[in-house]
């Protein structure tokens, strides 16, 4: 089953900014959830006992953090020797700030909690290997109220972190609540009378249909990815795996989608006349004729980066579309465990399950074993890196950190974007979807 309680570790130095004026809303979001029926519980944890000014200032956020006055268990956190020798030495316990950061991570570990929030440089420069070789999941303080709500939208139950006390139905919470799509939303609005009747619904699709799917798509993966960590923690299961392909491929075909629906849409509004099925993001004809209307535009494609990742977005897309799918997995190595014998693994079986072996009849026990000895193996791979596909592409073959990327391919369709709508349209409307930061 699904989790509906959570716990995460808090650095007492975060403290400072959660207490900053103004009050920042996350931890009403929170307690929101707390409410909701049946609720969604989560719990922050302090340790006040690596300073002694900490206790006095959890107490003002008493009950949303519960201090933790000593140290759980032995206190101690073995760094795993996979990590780099460069975060090893920031982890190392020779320093005071490396001292505080093995005093959160053993807390972390002791509690099995699903995060850790700090705004300390020695984790959050080692937060991806943490959570490759730890299971312990490294955030920024900025992080958390995006988390707040995927705790929440996981469950059905949408509330904003940045506004908690209003009531957003969930059918458009991310064209009303995630500030983005909500800028999107009120730019069409200003928009929609000065354009073709056509290119106006194009727009309608694109910011209240198909960009809001890729936000929960992405948002799925990333609760599905926080019940599996969960579950693997607390039952040493690895479920819902299922789950976080399914979004994920979702995820990637609506990208792709848009970015297609972009080029009809320019096609369009610049009366280009090309045929539908020659417009594609992808499309020599279509960006051959955008050189000649649109240089600007057809200039920022050309970008590496810009270019590079469309190839990407095409590598990704096109196998879920038409052939077996990219879904994440581990990259794992063999130990000198997982190469043992079968006889070598059956005999460790034997001694580790012996009830298993004398509550099934020989028949069954024998269609068991394989499964069983494969699995034994499994456990004992060493994990290279959680969460990544290994693409073949049409020019090259690469692996990708598919989780760990999610948030970036959003933010490089974000910039997709703009470009085409400020090249389309700002001329003319005189308005800006982004705000002066890029965001």
């Amino acid at each position: 089953m699904v989790t509906r309680e959570f716990l995460l570790v808090i650095d007492p130095r975060c403290l400072d900014q959660i207490s900053a004026f103004p009050r920042e809303p996350f931890l009403d979001a929170a307690a929101r959830l707390g409410r909701s029926d049946p609720p969604i519980i989560i719990q922050l944890l302090s340790p006040s006992f690596l300073d002694p000014g900490d206790a006095r200032r959890l107490a003002d956020y008493e009950p949303q953090i519960r201090e933790i006055a000593a140290p759980v268990g032995d206190g101690k956190f073995h760094v795993s020797k996979d990590l780099s020798n460069k975060h090893r030495k920031l982890l190392s316990a020779a320093r005071e700030p490396g001292q505080k950061a093995l005093a959160l991570l053993a807390l972390g570990q002791s509690m099995r909690a699903d995060g850790l929030l700090t705004e300390a440089t020695e984790l959050l420069s080692a937060r991806w290997e943490i959570l490759n070789h730890h299971r312990i999941r490294v955030m920024p303080l900025s992080e958390f109220p995006h988390w707040i709500e995927v705790c929440g939208i996981g469950h059905s139950v949408f509330v904003s972190a940045s506004d908690p006390h209003v009531n957003v139905p969930s059918d458009i919470f991310y064209q009303r609540s995630h500030e983005r799509n909500r800028r999107l939303t009120e730019w069409h609005s200003h928009t929609a009378s000065t354009v073709s009747s056509e290119v106006s619904e194009d727009l309608r699709s694109i910011v209240y249909n198909r960009y809001p799917y890729i936000l929960y798509s992405r948002d799925m993966v990333r609760f599905f990815e926080l019940q599996r960590d969960h579950a693997n923690r607390h039952r040493g299961s690895d479920r819902f795996n299922s789950f976080i392909g399914f979004y994920f491929a979702n995820m990637y075909l609506h990208m792709w989608g848009l970015l297609d629906h972009l080029t009809l849409m320019a096609n369009r509004h610049l009366t280009l006349r090309l045929p539908d099925n020659r417009c594609s993001i992808s499309s020599k004809e279509f960006w051959a004729a955008m050189a000649t209307r649109l240089p600007p535009l057809s200039d920022f494609r050309k970008e590496p980066r810009v270019r590079d990742w469309i190839s990407v977005m095409a590598d990704l897309r096109h196998p879920a579309a038409h052939k077996a799918m990219l879904l994440p997995t581990r990259l794992v190595s063999h130990t000198a465990k997982s190469q043992r014998s079968d006889e070598e693994v059956l005999a460790i079986l034997r001694e580790q399950e012996p009830e298993t072996f004398e509550m099934f009849p020989r028949h069954v026990l024998d269609a068991m074993i394989p499964h069983m000895i494969s699995n034994w193996r499994f456990q004992n791979l060493k994990i290279l890196g959680d969460g990544i596909v290994h693409v073949q592409g049409t020019s090259r073959s690469y692996v990708r950190p598919a989780l760990n990327s999610l948030d970036h391919d959003v933010a490089l369709l974000d910039e997709v974007m703009d470009a085409f709508i400020a090249g389309l349209f700002e001329r003319s409307s005189g308005l800006k979807v982004s705000d002066p930061d890029g965001a």
